[in-house]
């Protein structure tokens, strides 16, 4: 690794991770940055990537008493999707993900426990569109007429493969993990 981002710092910087997981121990937090002793050379458990999901299975191993774990992350911060930008004036706008809905009892829980608020989203006004540099405003995008056949397909065949996807266990559907790896944009 280069000198900007030393490999010293890589796993510093992991441990930092790990102790966020915890969320309820900021003195963890101190103790992986400022730690100077030499980096351990084995863990039992290594989790990749310190978005949500990541943070959170480091806090679970850490409820049951499972220490010896270390979080990588490639990034220069954790969080993941998660992710505020100052638009000036003080102001932010989440540009990751943002929004939970009904169904999602699980992360409402979290933010409970947390003492994280969150608030109604409101959808008065345009929706306004910017695709390849073109604006357009309304309900859906200005599309021309092959566009819009392209997109009825897909989404004719999306809703055929969900009324073949197991409901609650949507990893069984032959084929899950090809789907898994497509992205659409």
């Amino acid at each position: 690794m280069s000198d900007r981002f030393s490999r010293r710092r890589f796993v510093r910087l992991s441990g930092a991770a790990a102790a966020v997981a915890s969320l309820r121990a900021p003195g963890l937090v101190r103790a992986a940055v400022d730690d100077t002793r030499p980096v351990a050379r084995h863990v039992n458990v290594i989790i990749v990537g310190a978005g949500l999901s990541g943070l959170m299975a480091g806090r679970e191993l850490q409820r049951r008493g499972i220490d010896s774990f270390l979080v990588l992350e490639a990034s220069d911060r954790v969080g993941g999707r998660t992710l505020n930008m100052p638009i000036g004036s003080g102001h932010v706008v989440e540009v990751g993900g943002e929004w939970i809905g009904p169904g999602q009892d699980s992360i409402a829980a979290l933010l409970d426990e947390l003492g994280i608020g969150a608030f109604d989203a409101y959808y008065g006004g345009d929706t306004t569109y910017d695709i390849e540099g073109v604006i357009s405003r309304g309900l859906l995008p200005d599309v021309t007429l092959a566009e819009a056949a392209d997109f009825a397909k897909v989404a004719w065949q999306l809703d055929r493969l969900c009324k073949k996807m197991p409901v609650g266990e949507p990893w069984r559907m032959v084929g899950a993990a090809d789907l898994d790896r497509m992205t659409l944009g």
